[in-house]
């Protein structure tokens, strides 16, 4: 015991306390928010048809598909990062390309516009990624790697990007970060359109692409509510008593869900005597009844749910909830 006296000198039990609230503080913040990331691909190969027409030099074609989707689901209600990888993309004109992406949400951000130049490329992968280094380059051949979101501009002998895209993509504007994402729900379809807007030059994206999506979830800090009870006024010697709740709810008991009967008593404050019943929750949580096991006397009634009824985050009633009502002859 005195070694392990010495060993815990002051210094390494302030690190040890230090160390513990580190741990704790961690903790803390896993319960205040549950993170999520994943990847979803859409392996299907795009064609990037031609733009211009015979004797318009400049003018948006679409691909096929326009757009291409992903559809997203299981992740948590507020993006935190997303990254976007084309694969396999080819072109003998670069500069002609134009990619937008669309959240289920409806954001939208330009990925790339009037990049690469005329310099032909081959089969090579592209990611988009907020935290890169660099944006694609302007008036130089592309190569695999991981870019900015890019914006180029016409070298004088190409095409300007189009300041919106065809229909049905969202019309501009448009941002020019994968960040116009952040803080919005993930789940749903993602579409992706491509153009090519200048005559000649046509190409494709044969390995489709794919979407990293990092998210959070807050927890949930909302009380429930009951929304509904009865009886409400007189009812009937054989009514059960029910309430509704605003969310799905738990422990739900005959401790937790009570029925009293006011027996009067002369001179003196009312009395409530507790009612034998029994008390059950339906299985979506959001209702229940309590079912007296016998017939109710004449008399007036008082029915309590209380504060130790939580919803499934274990956030409890704020106040009990009390509702009286009669039973005639």
């Amino acid at each position: 015991m005195q070694a392990i006296g010495r060993w815990l000198s002051e210094p390494k039990k302030v690190a040890l306390l230090l160390l513990a609230a580190g741990l704790a503080a961690v903790a803390a913040l896993g319960l205040a928010s549950a993170a999520s990331a994943a990847t979803f691909s859409n392996n299907e190969g795009i064609t990037i048809n031609d733009g211009g027409s015979p004797g318009v030099l400049c003018g948006p074609g679409t691909a096929t598909p326009y757009p291409s989707q992903i559809s997203v689901s299981g992740l948590g209600t507020s993006v935190t990062d997303v990254n976007v990888t084309v694969s396999g993309l080819s072109h003998t004109w670069p500069d002609d390309i134009g990619l937008l992406l669309v959240s289920p949400a409806g954001q939208s951000t330009i990925l790339m516009t009037d990049s690469g130049h005329g310099d032909d490329v081959s089969g090579i992968n592209l990611t988009f990624d907020d935290a890169a280094s660099g944006t694609l380059p302007d008036n130089s051949q592309l190569s695999s790697g991981t870019y900015k979101p890019s914006q180029g501009s016409d070298a004088g002998d190409s095409c300007s990007a189009p300041a919106s895209f065809p229909d049905p993509a969202p019309a501009s504007p448009y941002g020019s970060s994968l960040s116009v994402f952040n803080g919005s729900d993930p789940n749903g379809t993602w579409k992706l359109y491509v153009i090519d807007d200048g005559i000649i030059d046509a190409g494709s994206i044969t390995g489709g692409w794919s979407l990293d999506i990092s998210t959070t979830t807050a927890a949930d800090t909302t009380a429930p509510t009951v929304t509904d009870t009865s009886p409400d006024g007189t009812a009937s010697k054989t009514a059960n008593v029910t309430a509704t709740f605003s969310e799905p709810v738990q422990n739900v008991t005959s401790s937790t869900f009570i029925l009293e009967r006011n027996i009067a008593v002369k001179k003196a404050p009312p009395k409530y005597v507790l009612v034998d019943a029994t008390v059950s929750l339906s299985d979506d949580g959001l209702s229940a009844v309590l079912d007296p096991v016998q017939d109710l006397p004449k008399g007036a009634y008082r029915a309590t749910i209380t504060t130790d009824v939580p919803d499934l985050a274990d956030n409890p009633l704020e106040d009990p909830v009390v509702w009286t009502f009669t039973v005639a002859k």
